[in-house]
């Protein structure tokens, strides 16, 4: 995934697992609809792969084997990219999902990317940061030693303190606070010995943060190493922040997730929306999106 070598990646961000059912206002327990609406998104990844491509850019999917097994493994048998999770959904600490025997279910998919999410900030307990780095060291020992990619997705919580030099503010948080602890994050998992071949990052709301962000990334010879923009959150700061991300060296695309697949999926699971309509929508948003990043990385 090194820049100069391959096009843009687009990447639909599926893999929510507990999340997904209140995400789409459905219940848990129907895992059938479920799994059925993780295909509704992937058939609306699949409308969107020729303009993508006309764009220069090229699709992925991020999707769990839980809910998504049928999509991963047909997007394995395709020429898209795999990326797959291997940590338990919503721990406040990294856990794997299948403990010891993760290796196992990498193998039997074979993604192209491995992805651990970890919950960072530089304020948590240092006894949690150590079992979260001792955790991701052996991952990532096993997957470069067996030839595979691992996708670190960093999210940064605010701890109470920070709240409080905020005022409670989330959005004062992201702009004030979260860029230079996002930094501070970068620097300890790489001194605890966690060397991610790409990030997966909020992104930022100001361009000295971006461009700062993506120099650490790549400092003291880490060439190889490359920026997913996490396309997360449904408020008018994603253009903003996707904008900001274009252009840069390191950035090798954008990561997707609700914003793109929520209202049409929900609308179609409380039966108002057909499931062709559901995945054209999915599809236009998620070129409407790339678009945004190109047109930045144009001018």
């Amino acid at each position: 995934m090194s820049p100069g070598e391959h096009d843009v990646l687009l990447l639909l961000v599926v893999d929510h697992r507990g999340s997904f059912a209140r995400l789409l206002g459905t219940g848990e327990d129907d895992r059938a609809r479920l799994r059925d609406a993780k295909r509704v998104a992937w058939e609306g990844l699949q409308r969107a792969i020729e303009p993508a491509r006309e764009r220069g850019a090229r699709c992925g999917v991020l999707v769990d084997e839980e809910l998504g097994a049928e999509v991963a493994r047909a997007a394995a048998a395709s020429d898209l990219t795999l990326a797959m999770p291997v940590e338990r959904p919503g721990q406040r600490v990294l856990e794997l999902a299948y403990g010891d025997d993760f290796a196992r279910h990498v193998e039997a998919f074979e993604p192209d990317l491995v992805k651990a999410l970890v919950r960072w900030n530089p304020g948590d307990d240092p006894d949690d940061k150590k079992i979260q780095a001792q955790r991701l060291t052996s991952l990532s020992a096993w997957l470069h030693a067996t030839g595979r990619t691992l996708l670190l997705e960093l999210l940064l919580p605010p701890t109470d303190d920070d709240l409080a030099r905020v005022e409670g503010d989330a959005t004062r948080f992201d702009i004030e606070l979260r860029p230079e602890l996002t930094r501070r994050a970068v620097r300890e998992i790489r001194d605890l010995g966690v060397e991610p071949d790409v990030w997966q990052l909020e992104g930022v709301d100001e361009r000295p943060d971006a461009e700062e962000l993506l120099a650490l990334l790549r400092d003291e010879g880490r060439d190889h190493v490359v920026a997913l923009v996490l396309g997360d959150a449904d408020d008018g700061r994603l253009e903003h922040r996707l904008r900001l991300a274009g252009g840069h060296d390191g950035v090798a695309g954008l990561a997707i997730g609700p914003p793109a697949w929520r209202e049409p999926l929900g609308e179609h699971l409380a039966g108002r929306l057909e499931r062709d309509e559901a995945a054209e929508r999915i599809a236009a948003r998620l070129i409407d999106l790339l678009d945004v990043h190109l047109d930045a990385e144009a001018t």
